[in-house]
């Protein structure tokens, strides 16, 4: 995929209108005719943001009961899809025909769709679609490949649109204010420009050290930490550092999120941005979200799975029905992102945020 689609991703995050142009860029590169980003918060009104070809469409789906009545989210919700999923191979067939989008959307001259579904540690779920045209065949496995490597970043600026209700952000301060999570900015050295007051009482997994920077009181995380951040300042890599419950702290993750392009002029040249999302019992990272949060693939995400439920490696692959040099090439890949180096780390860090549930009912692809 295109390096410039990334970087636009996290300047979305930040400068809401520029959704526009991702979502543009997103359809462009599947040989899609519109896409677009909706979020659902429970019984409330979702929001949304779409190419002009479905906006009005949309409009009227997302402001009338239609949205409420649709199969396809609960559906999404019951089987949570670990990648981008071709409509007529994810969803049955009767739900399909039963869509009340189908109509308006075929008169406009669309076919099928291809989309995902985020969960948000936060509650909120991150819907994507792109539009086919009618004409369209099934999309290749490449495309579909290179959709779901775009996934991870479209996660994370997921979270920032659920939090700052997809509306422009006028200044720093009043964006980290608006997340209504502990956040700040980040200058290139590291130092902190920003601040809002849920971080500065956040609940002791963060530090503030020397020369105005930030630290993660425990030791393992605040080495991928910066480490992360880092990267971060130098390109656009990005990662999302599970924190273990420790000391009386709440688990949580800290997402590291590059600011580029345009939204520089809105953080007066910041480099990074730093947001805190609390983990707990309810909203726990199940497989989806461990593929997602802390970009594992979808046969990595099941196996940490296997082994927080107390399985052996050997136990794991019988049930995975893989080889061992399988499961310990995925358990390497595991300890890498999750920056644990033993089974026992691993398996007491991904505990501490909650009873991972299963995903697995869309069969995502292996890899």
């Amino acid at each position: 995929m295109d390096e410039t689609l990334i970087e636009k991703i996290y300047e979305a995050a930040f400068i809401p209108e520029r959704w526009n142009d991702v979502l543009q860029k997103l359809a462009d590169v599947s040989g899609g005719v519109s896409a677009a980003v909706i979020v659902y918060n429970g019984l409330i009104q979702p929001r949304w943001r779409s190419t002009p070809l479905i906006d009005e469409v949309l409009t009227g789906y997302c402001t009338s009961d239609a949205w409420k009545v649709s199969e396809l989210t609960p559906y999404m919700l019951n089987v949570p899809p670990a990648a981008f999923f071709y409509d007529a191979d994810y969803f049955p067939g009767e739900v399909l025909s039963r869509d009340l989008m189908r109509a308006p959307l075929k008169a406009l001259g669309i076919g099928n769709q291809l989309g995902t579904l985020m969960r948000m540690p936060t509650g909120e779920n991150v819907c994507i679609t792109i539009e086919l045209s009618v004409n369209s065949t099934r999309p290749g496995n490449q495309l579909m490949d290179g959709l779901a490597g775009l996934r991870p970043h479209l996660a994370r600026t997921g979270l920032m649109a659920a939090r700052l209700g997809l509306e422009r952000a006028q200044a720093a301060v009043s964006v980290l204010a608006s997340m209504g999570l502990p956040a700040a900015v980040l200058a290139q050295n590291g130092r902190v420009l920003a601040a809002n007051t849920l971080l500065e009482s956040a609940n002791g997994s963060v530090i503030f050290t020397a020369m105005g920077k930030l630290a993660l009181r425990h030791r393992a995380a605040n080495m991928l930490f910066q480490e992360g951040l880092s990267q971060a300042a130098r390109n656009t890599v990005v990662r999302s550092i599970p924190v273990r419950s420790d000391g009386g702290n709440a688990p949580c993750i800290v997402h590291i999120l590059p600011i580029t392009g345009a939204a520089h002029d809105i953080f007066d040249n910041a480099a990074t941005a730093v947001v805190i999302t609390p983990v707990n019992g309810a909203n726990a990272p199940d497989t989806v979200m461990l593929h997602g949060l802390f970009d594992l693939t979808p046969a990595e995400a099941r196996l940490a799975q296997h082994l927080v439920e107390g399985r052996s490696t050997g136990g794991a692959a019988d049930a995975l029905g893989v080889s061992i040099t399988t499961i310990r090439s995925q358990l390497s890949a595991i300890f890498s992102k999750t920056g644990t180096k033993r089974q026992s780390e691993l398996t007491s860090l991904l505990s501490s945020l909650g009873s991972i549930k299963g995903g697995e009912g869309s069969k995502p692809r292996s890899g």
